[in-house]
């Protein structure tokens, strides 16, 4: 089946769309900021500082994911809605992002600090299992880097080719009920 982009017009809820960039920015901040730490910044006082940080920045996220999920899978059908590997993709992405916020929680070898406003305890002890949830947080955050920028490359490529696909991802504030 084709992908008909002229029939694809139809905006996002104004939720959703919020939803959408807050998670790009958390997603986006936390690879580049992980990926500076692996590269540059590896066992020094600002890696300690931006694990620190993300720890507490993805935990926060996961709600918003949830609401996000929630709203996404629950919507009805619209317009156009993207098929084949664009639907795949996204997908994707949505359980890569679940495995990568709940790896990185269960691989925690302390309390998982907010900001200083609360404390999570850790919720696994035993060393074999904190390697393994480590492990696969890890791979899936390098899956997810992955994913995240053929996601950027296919919106970089639509857009070039005239298909205006960011349009439908921008917030309308006098809908923003819609």
């Amino acid at each position: 089946m084709q992908y008909d982009f002229q029939a694809c017009t139809q905006r996002y809820p104004g939720m959703q769309v919020l939803l959408h960039w807050l998670s790009a920015g958390v997603i986006l901040w936390t690879l580049l900021s992980a990926g500076y730490v692996l590269l540059f910044a590896m066992h020094t006082p600002l890696s300690q500082a931006i694990a620190d940080f993300n720890v507490a920045l993805t935990t926060l996220f996961i709600p918003l994911f949830v609401m996000r999920c929630w709203l996404r899978w629950t919507a009805p059908p619209r317009v156009g809605e993207p098929a084949g590997l664009a639907r795949i993709v996204h997908l994707l992405l949505y359980g890569v992002t679940a495995l990568v916020l709940l790896t990185g929680v269960l691989m925690m070898t302390r309390p998982i600090d907010l900001f200083g406003w609360v404390q999570i305890p850790q919720l696994l002890h035993a060393p074999e299992w904190l390697e393994g949830f480590n492990l696969l947080h890890r791979l899936s955050s390098l899956v997810l880097a992955l994913l995240v920028a053929g996601h950027i490359l296919a919106v970089i490529w639509h857009e070039c080719c005239g298909r205006r696909v960011l349009r439908r991802m921008q917030i309308n504030i006098k809908g923003w009920g819609d």
